[in-house]
């Protein structure tokens, strides 16, 4: 498989498995892991200073409340049971073909295995 063609930029949470960042950034995916330990407030300041769609699998982060900010890049809650990688890659394979970074924009979307859910 090519390289994809998109500009959404990502900040993986510690959670997201390594193997799918490496996967992702083998595929000219703009994505950045973060370090082990980091407090979720943190890593939205983060992702907000670096512009930066947040990747994770903490539910915590459905919360509208972390969201305070009236417009940060976006955060993809992942919703995938178990979380085996082909599973994983096919999901995120499909995101970054048919969803752009003004449709992630200030959102929060839930990536399953089968649809990816924009919460309201």
């Amino acid at each position: 498989m090519k390289g994809l063609s998109h500009s959404i930029k990502f900040l993986a949470d510690e959670n997201v498995d390594a193997r799918l960042v490496k996967f992702l950034l083998e595929r000219n995916v703009n994505i950045k892991y973060t370090s082990k330990g980091i407090k979720n407030s943190k890593l939205f300041s983060l992702a907000c200073n670096e512009d930066r769609v947040l990747l994770t699998h903490d539910k915590d982060f459905m919360n509208v409340i972390l969201t305070s900010e009236k417009t940060f890049p976006g955060i993809i809650v992942i919703r995938i049971h178990p979380p085996k990688l082909s599973k994983l890659k096919s999901s995120m394979i499909y995101l970054v073909e048919k969803f752009s970074e003004k449709d992630i924009k200030n959102r929060i979307l839930l990536l399953s295995e089968d649809r990816v859910e924009i919460m309201e």
